[in-house]
């Protein structure tokens, strides 16, 4: 499984179209393997999403 495949899989989860079990069915991946890595990649998008705001800070006039 290439990681762009288990990127589309991810996202099938998250976007609640398959379920973590029915996933993991399709690629024959231990469903507790696939709930891990799905954690890190919404932590890891939780933490660039913070990093990566923009800031507005009023003008001085």
């Amino acid at each position: 499984m290439t990681p762009q495949e288990i990127g589309e899989l991810i996202e099938l989860i998250i976007g609640d179209i398959l379920t973590l079990e029915e996933a993991a069915a399709i690629e024959c991946i231990d469903p507790r393997e696939l709930s891990r890595v799905i954690d890190e990649v919404m932590t890891f998008k939780s933490r660039h999403s913070r990093n990566n705001s923009v800031v507005c800070l009023p003008s001085k006039i």
